[in-house]
């Protein structure tokens, strides 16, 4: 298990943003099987910094008349950060909630961008994630590649998109492991990945 807190939120082009992440350690990884897809309801978050607080509500709001298409209830909580960035800026964050899902989008803002601009990409993203009918999006898929290629066992999900990230960390897991691996799908299109860790084990616990 791991916890994550964002310290400060950090825009271009200062940056300055800082995150600290708590990982407990393990002396193996499961496999990771995923059946099919069952979303209960999708959440999100739209923050600015050092803008007015009406353009977090904005991107909300127009993200939730968006996702209306979708069937499912959406909840997005508007944040104002603090301590404030060192540069201004804005995002919305949108993630499906349920099991054997791990979908997530989101979109930046930037200036001259509407605020309702954001909003509506972050939704309409999200809107392509769920109809794909995927375990996991595209960016997700990416980081699953060295844990399944550790966990003991064979894992299986299936992905919104084959990117070039994904198969490049194939091909790097390849190199560092025995691993096997198997794609159902070519890139730029949704695909199954099947992974045969190794069952490595940390013996230092």
């Amino acid at each position: 298990s791991s916890k994550i807190n964002v310290e400060r939120y950090g825009f271009y082009p200062r940056g300055g943003g800082v995150v600290h992440q708590y990982t407990k350690q393990v002396t193996s990884l499961h496999p990771l099987n995923l059946g099919a897809p069952d979303i209960q309801k999708i959440n999100g978050i739209s923050l600015c910094g050092a803008l007015p607080e009406h353009v977090a509500i904005r991107q909300a709001e127009s993200a939730k008349r968006k996702l209306n298409e979708l069937r499912y209830k959406s909840s997005i909580s508007s944040i104002v950060a603090d301590p404030a960035p060192y540069s201004p800026g804005s995002f919305v964050c949108l993630w499906a909630e349920g099991d054997n899902i791990y979908l997530g989008t989101d979109s930046l803002g930037a200036r001259g961008k509407p605020a309702e601009k954001v909003g509506e990409e972050a939704a309409v993203k999200m809107i392509d994630e769920v109809m794909s009918g995927a375990n996991m999006d595209g960016h997700t898929a990416d980081h699953m590649i060295l844990p399944t290629s550790l966990a003991a066992g064979e894992s299986c999900f299936r992905a919104s998109l084959i990117t070039l990230h994904t198969l490049t960390a194939i091909e790097v897991a390849k190199l560092f492991t025995d691993a096997k691996f198997t794609v159902d799908g070519r890139e730029g299109e949704p695909g199954t990945i099947r992974v045969e860790g190794i069952g490595l084990e940390n013996r230092s616990l």
